[in-house]
């Protein structure tokens, strides 16, 4: 997107089918506890990245971007 693929557009989507209802049972031979929490539904982000570099995003990591290095 944008003039040297400098930007980048995407969507994000989180519990899409609504299954996250933040109940939680614990049973022992004496009781059992019911615990509720209130937990974020169902929610929609976008976001919007803009590269600064000359070469855009699909080249940022062959010049000069993040490098992770493991031993």
């Amino acid at each position: 997107m944008l003039k040297f693929n400098r930007g980048e557009l995407k969507l994000a989507v989180r519990d899409l089918l609504n299954k996250n209802i933040g109940i939680t049972r614990n049973t022992n031979n004496n009781y059992i506890e019911d615990s509720r929490v209130n937990t974020l539904r169902r929610y929609f982000m976008l976001s919007f990245t803009y590269s600064l570099s000359k070469t855009g995003l699909n080249n940022a990591g062959a010049s000069g971007g993040m490098r992770i290095i493991a031993h």
